[in-house]
């Protein structure tokens, strides 16, 4: 996993939002979620979470490869309403 730039961890989390990360790798969220907390301000909490847990926060940041949008999509959309998606998927070239 690539560490992310500290202005990442500030922009993320330094209005004091929460942030939860789900991952298909509990040991890659985990690990990006101590990355995120340690840059946070605000009272921001950042945490893992297993995929397939409820959503927890307002926004939900779609960033995963576009062959399985759909199917993230279609496995969390009765969560959706009320949410802000921000996707962010890009198709890649193999």
């Amino acid at each position: 996993m690539t560490s992310l730039h500290p202005k990442t961890h500030i922009g993320l989390v330094a209005g004091g939002n929460s942030l939860t990360l789900m991952s298909r790798d509990p040991q890659e969220g985990a690990t990006l979620a101590a990355e995120l907390q340690a840059g946070a301000h605000n009272g921001a909490l950042v945490q893992a979470a297993p995929f397939g847990s409820p959503f927890r926060d307002d926004v939900v940041i779609l960033a995963v490869p576009s062959t399985v949008e759909a199917e993230i999509i279609q496995q969390y959309h009765a969560q959706l309403p009320g949410k802000m998606l921000v996707n962010i998927t890009n198709p890649l070239n193999p």
